[in-house]
């Protein structure tokens, strides 16, 4: 059982190799969108 979960993503691994990059495209903004609303808060107060 617990080598069935390993085989698993050792498959999903190879088929998706592009979409980190897109992935990580995506959370740069909304880390730097978190960032900013954090500093205008702490401004606030």
């Amino acid at each position: 059982m617990p080598f069935a979960e390993p085989k698993r993503k050792h498959k999903t691994i190879p088929k998706t190799p592009q979409p980190p990059h897109n992935l990580h495209n995506q959370v740069r903004p909304t880390v730097t969108y978190y960032q900013s609303r954090s500093f205008s808060r702490k401004r606030d107060q």
